[in-house]
């Protein structure tokens, strides 16, 4: 396998857990924008709450482009021209066609993990302890509008994210034409 496969869909939707098993069924590396963005604010010493992650993300799409962006996540997850990997937290469209443009030749699948709004209400409560209402503000935030909207139409496959996340990953597997 040398394509490339991204994964999106909203806040506590199982995209990261999902991307892991992929990445680990498949052998391949595992990329991840929010892995990225929060180490990088732990580098600048700024704390990890979601809005300040989610405007750090748009500090580094300013300071290194949409390409430098996304090159820079590629990297970080271990990933090599022509090779294979998994890729979590694609949020926007115009990241999904700037990994597609990078990775020419190889092919890179959209992936959108659909889960309603109150299982990952009770994700992040469980997950955080939290109040569930800051996921409501959170999907608001600018970052998000790609997330619901355009990519989940984009996508090569549509997941329901409440599913067992073997079966999942078997579903994946079949369905984007990934070998055993």
């Amino acid at each position: 396998m040398n394509s490339v496969i991204c994964l999106s869909g909203g806040i506590a939707s199982g995209k990261t857990t999902l991307a892991g098993a992929i990445a680990t069924r498949l052998g391949v590396p595992h990329a991840s924008f929010g892995r990225f963005v929060r180490a990088t604010a732990g580098e600048r010493q700024i704390p990890e709450e979601r809005e300040n992650l989610q405007t750090l993300g748009e500090v580094l799409i300013a300071e290194l482009g949409w390409e430098g962006f996304c090159r820079a996540v590629l990297n970080d997850g271990g990933w090599q021209p022509g090779a294979a990997i998994v890729v979590d937290g694609v949020r926007h469209v115009i990241a999904l066609a700037t990994i597609r443009q990078i990775v020419q030749p190889g092919a890179a699948k959209l992936i959108f993990v659909d889960v309603p709004l109150q299982i990952r209400e009770a994700r992040i409560e469980e997950k955080r302890h939290q109040e569930a209402t800051t996921l409501a503000k959170a999907d608001a935030h600018a970052t998000e509008k790609d997330v619901h909207g355009s990519l989940r139409s984009m996508a090569d496959l549509v997941l329901d994210g409440t599913r067992e996340l073997t079966s999942l990953v078997d579903e994946v597997q079949a369905r984007i034409g990934i070998p055993s």
